[in-house]
Parts: C-alpha cells; sequence; structure tokens
C-alpha cells in the first residue's frame, strides 16, 4: 500500500506540468515550475521532523492509544508552528524573492508562487497526519486516499487551466492538498486521534499577525535582514504568549538528541 501510495503521490505531484505543457506550451510550465520548485525545497523539514519522530510513534501506538495522540498532537503543533510563518512569509515577499532567485524574466512566476505558499502549511500537516496514520497501520486507506487525490486534481486542472493557466494549476494544488488534509483529518478523528486545531493555530495566528505588520511596514528593509528580524519577532511572541510547556521543550531535547 505505501508503494501504491507513492505512485499516486508522483502522478499528482507531476501531472499538472504535463496538463501545462499540453494546453499552454513550455514557457507557461517554466514559469510554473520555478515557483513550484522553490516551494518542494520545503518538503524535507516535515519529512525530516517526522521520520525522527516515527520509531517513537510506533511505540507508542503500541503501548497506547493516548500517548499516541499525545505524540501526534505535538507533532502536528510544532509543525504548524514552522510551517505558518513560511507559508506567510512567502506570501508577502513573494515578489522579492521570484526576482532574487530567477530575475526579471521570471516576474510571470510571482502570482503563482503566491498561491502555492499556502502549499506549505498543508504538507506539513497532511505529512504529519501520514506519518500518524502509518504508525497506526492504516496504509490501505492511505493509498485510496492518494489515488482520489490524484484524480480529483487531475479533473480540477481539465476545468482551471485552460481558464486560468499556470495560476488555475496551482490553484488545483491547494485545493487537492486541503482536500487529502481533510480526508486525513477524518481518518484520524475515527481513529479516536482527534485534535484541537483552534487551540493549536490561536498563538501562532497571533504571533504571524505581529510578524505580518512588521514585514508590511519595514518591506523596504534588506531581504535577508528581513526575514531575520521577521522570525525573531515571531518566535518572541510565542514566547510571550507561552505557546511552548514544558512537556514541548521536553520534546524538542529528544529530537534534537536523535
Amino acid at each position: 500500500p505505501i508503494g501504491f501510495t507513492a505512485f499516486f503521490g508522483m502522478i499528482y505531484v507531476k501531472i499538472d506540468t504535463i496538463m501545462l505543457a499540453f494546453m499552454k506550451g513550455e514557457a507557461v510550465v517554466g514559469w510554473y515550475n520555478a515557483a513550484y520548485n522553490l516551494i518542494l525545497g520545503f518538503s524535507p523539514i516535515p519529512f525530516l521532523f517526522m521520520n525522527a519522530l516515527l520509531p517513537f510513534m510506533a511505540y507508542t501506538s503500541i503501548k497506547s492509544k493516548d500517548s499516541l495522540r499525545n505524540v501526534y498532537e505535538k507533532s502536528f503543533k510544532f509543525l504548524i508552528v514552522i510551517g505558518l510563518p513560511i507559508t506567510l512569509g512567502i506570501f508577502f515577499l513573494s515578489d522579492r524573492l521570484i526576482l532574487l532567485v530567477y530575475g526579471q524574466n521570471y516576474l510571470n512566476s510571482v502570482t503563482v508562487f503566491r498561491v502555492l505558499s499556502f502549499d506549505i502549511l498543508l504538507k506539513f500537516l497532511y505529512l504529519c497526519l501520514w506519518f500518524v496514520l502509518v504508525s497506526a497501520d492504516k496504509q490501505n486507506k492511505l493509498a485510496i486516499c492518494a489515488g482520489g487525490g490524484a484524480l480529483f486534481n487531475v479533473i480540477l486542472n481539465l476545468f482551471l487551466i485552460p481558464q486560468f493557466s499556470l495560476v488555475g494549476a496551482a490553484i488545483a494544488t491547494i485545493i487537492t492538498e486541503a482536500f487529502i488534509l481533510i480526508i486525513f483529518l477524518y481518518l484520524a478523528y475515527i481513529n479516536n486521534l482527534k485534535i484541537p486545531l483552534k487551540k493549536m493555530f490561536f498563538k501562532p495566528v497571533i504571533a504571524c499577525g505581529v510578524m505580518a505588520f512588521f514585514i508590511y511596514y519595514f518591506c523596504y528593509l534588506n531581504l535577508f535582514l528581513l526575514v531575520i528580524f521577521s522570525a525573531i519577532i515571531y518566535f518572541f511572541m510565542l514566547f510571550i504568549l507561552k505557546d511552548f510547556s514544558e512537556e514541548d521543550k521536553d520534546l524538542i531535547k529528544k529530537l534534537i538528541k536523535r
């Protein structure tokens, strides 16, 4: 089942590029891939994080559902804390980042990059759920979800690419990833792994709001300094809001030791 999941995942990642090339031409594909490749550059973060946790999650799933739920909630929370500011930062700074990496010839990638920024947070969260469901031995259901997501993405691309070109492909990607996340959340819920989403998002959203305010009013700063100061402000706000408990800190220490 994991092989089928990977196969459908590969189809899902590549199909938008293939459909864009067929419907709109190679130039459009180049603009789209320029933005999408930058987004995919963040994919190793949740993989590395969850791979470090996977042995512990497998052990706790045998030990008790309550233990697995606790680790699951912590990992979900940490990936929200990491993914949300990255998403917001790219959304606000997409034009400057594209110019920095690719130059003036890729300004057509800016809007796509801005839309695809939401893919980072969505991917962080559904990959977390994927690892949790694998540790709970739900691989068959994951393979079905992956196949459904690939088919859903193809259908969306058929409708959106002719009308909105590369932006349509980006919108199709975001809708599909949101769809997969909702399905994974449902699978977690029916397996008694429900998490308090509102509680987990509340403080990071406030911290991101302050960070966004800073980015908006100090957008003239050097890009490197702007990113550094924004990150400092974000984590300082989380500290002020006391978003991390002692249990959270202990888990972070264990991950660092691994």
